[in-house]
């Protein structure tokens, strides 16, 4: 656990867990936190979209010889996704 919530100067994580449940859009209860941080070292946690960059990046080199640009990689990605047009209900005033 972090040694910070344990600090006198360090917030609860009662406080925590209300600021992050203000922005989210999912509630997130305080024994998720707390086993979010029991299995995740300090900066050891990569999320979905860092996994697959780093995979991308991975494969980029083992198919071509050489690295990509982490910038190219984020084009890359941004690219793949498909967007649709909006439709006249959903039209934007402008």
């Amino acid at each position: 656990m972090s040694r910070g919530w344990f600090k006198k100067t360090g917030r609860n994580i009662d406080v925590q867990v209300e600021e992050i449940n203000a922005i989210a859009p999912a509630q997130v209860s305080i024994d998720a936190i707390l086993e979010f941080v029991r299995t995740y070292k300090p900066n050891s946690y990569k999320s979905p979209a860092l996994l697959i960059r780093e995979q991308l990046e991975d494969r980029f080199k083992e198919l071509t010889g050489f690295r990509i640009k982490d910038y190219y990689v984020d084009h890359l990605l941004r690219s793949a996704y498909f967007s649709r047009p909006a439709t006249e209900a959903e039209a934007v005033p402008f």
